[in-house]
């Protein structure tokens, strides 16, 4: 049974659709990474245009990401504030050597 896939402007087999996900669905689970990079170039290879193939993943990037934001604050694992403490002395530094670099690349470009 094809199905017609408006946006897209293609007709596609139903059982494709069903395959691709759960077929990049088992592998990113397995390796343990984001299905897009999987995904988009299995689209285009379908024949959904590329522009569609990649806004349909940046907006399932976008949905995934708010539904795991708001799985951590429903448990209420607000770590990161914990996490940046030690991290604030090599942040200074950091930033001191930045605007140092910044400096001399001018005084450079001035001479």
């Amino acid at each position: 049974m094809y199905i017609y896939l408006p946006i897209a402007e293609v007709s596609m087999h139903i059982g494709v659709i069903i395959g691709l996900g759960g077929g990049v669905g088992f592998l990113s689970g397995l390796f343990g990474v984001g299905g897009g990079f999987l995904m988009t170039p299995l689209l285009i290879f379908f024949g959904i245009p590329p522009a569609v193939a990649v806004s349909t993943e940046a907006n399932q990037i976008v949905a995934s990401s708010v539904s795991g934001v708001l799985a951590h604050w429903r448990r209420e694992e607000r770590q990161a504030a914990r996490h940046r403490r030690p991290q604030r002395p090599a942040r200074e530094v950091g930033e001191a050597r930045g605007r140092r670099a910044q400096q001399v690349a001018r005084l450079r470009r001035a001479v």
